[in-house]
């Protein structure tokens, strides 16, 4: 069988984005005067906004609030990576550029905010690396999470 390319998930797979995610979901909760449950950040993990506020947060039903504190969310995130920077995985690149020498093509399938990518992808110069499309190609898992493939 012939590999003909590698689709990579990315928060935990090529950045470890964990602390900043974890401290950005603290920046928010203190700005919007709320609480985080125990072990919020761990059932979370990898999960939409759309899922984690109001099924694993617990804090509103209301769509509304639900769409502008996920985006604020993602706001702090990306704030905190120009500040602190989004850590490469050891290896991640050693890998990629063993992939491209060898003309293997890559994407990345993932819920990730694409501005969040785009800040990784500059801080990190990954872009030679992946197939990008702007076209965004969504898929619906048994979660009802969506994904996005670049």
């Amino acid at each position: 069988m012939t590999l003909g390319g590698v689709i990579f998930d990315w928060d935990g797979v090529v950045i470890n984005s964990a602390r900043l995610h974890e401290e950005s979901w603290e920046l928010l909760a203190n700005e919007l005067g709320l609480t985080l449950p125990d072990n919020h950040f761990k059932a979370g993990f990898g999960k939409r906004n759309e899922i984690i506020i109001p099924d694993i947060l617990k804090w509103t039903e209301d769509r509304e609030k639900i769409s502008h504190w996920g985006k604020r969310k993602e706001i702090l995130y990306r704030n905190l990576g120009r500040s602190k920077g989004i850590p490469i995985l050891d290896g991640v690149r050693n890998l990629l550029q063993s992939l491209k020498h060898f003309g293997f093509p890559c994407a990345i399938g993932t819920s990730t905010e694409k501005k969040n990518l785009e800040l990784a992808f500059e801080q990190l110069h990954l872009a030679s690396f992946f197939f990008r499309n702007d076209l965004l190609r969504r898929c619906k898992t048994r979660k009802a999470q969506s994904r996005s493939f670049y």
